[in-house]
């Protein structure tokens, strides 16, 4: 029972991570997410849906220019690879 328990608490602290960081790239901050080592659970890829200038076909393709894999947790990306995936994907809102 303790297993079940801790095991749903992960799992939980997990779709919390990928809600957060979600939401803020939807809102056009994806900065707030690049680089985190503390979101260990979420995908770049799944930020880069959702960021307001790009959605799945772009996002994915600067991914692929990059040499990023899709399913990089965010916690893994490197400085090199946040500057670069922050450079592309800023975009004028108003």
């Amino acid at each position: 029972m303790e297993l079940q328990t801790r095991t749903l608490e992960v799992v939980s602290t997990w779709r919390q991570q990928i809600t957060d960081a979600t939401r803020a790239a939807s809102e056009g901050h994806i900065e707030r997410v690049l680089g985190r080592t503390d979101l260990s659970h979420p995908y770049i890829v799944k930020v880069m849906d959702v960021h307001p200038c790009m959605g799945k076909v772009a996002g994915r393709r600067i991914l692929d220019e990059l040499g990023i894999a899709h399913q990089t947790h965010l916690s893994r990306l490197t400085a090199a690879q946040v500057a670069a995936i922050s450079q592309r994907c800023r975009c004028e809102r108003g």
